[in-house]
């Protein structure tokens, strides 16, 4: 479904913000994840949080620097192929 497609998106290309940035009002995000509650808890779960990208409301995911927490970064990592 299309919360395994953004989380196999994200593992495939963890450099890659465009996917750890989903846009709360696109009609295909609506659609498919945000009009269930228990998919937007899911994106809680991974860590996403509730924010704005030049307020447009978004959920947004931070990576964590491997450089500076590479233990940080791997948990990330391995919650996003959980």
């Amino acid at each position: 479904g299309a919360l395994h497609t953004l989380f196999a998106q994200i593992v495939s290309h963890p450099e890659e913000t465009k996917f750890r940035r989903i846009r709360r009002d696109h009609v295909k995000f609506q659609q498919d994840i945000g009009r269930h509650e228990g998919g937007r808890e899911v994106l809680i779960a991974a860590g996403f949080r509730c924010g704005a990208i030049d307020e447009v409301p978004c959920y947004l995911s931070s990576e964590p620097s491997i450089e500076k927490d590479m233990d940080g970064w791997s948990d990330w990592f391995n919650l996003l192929k959980a």
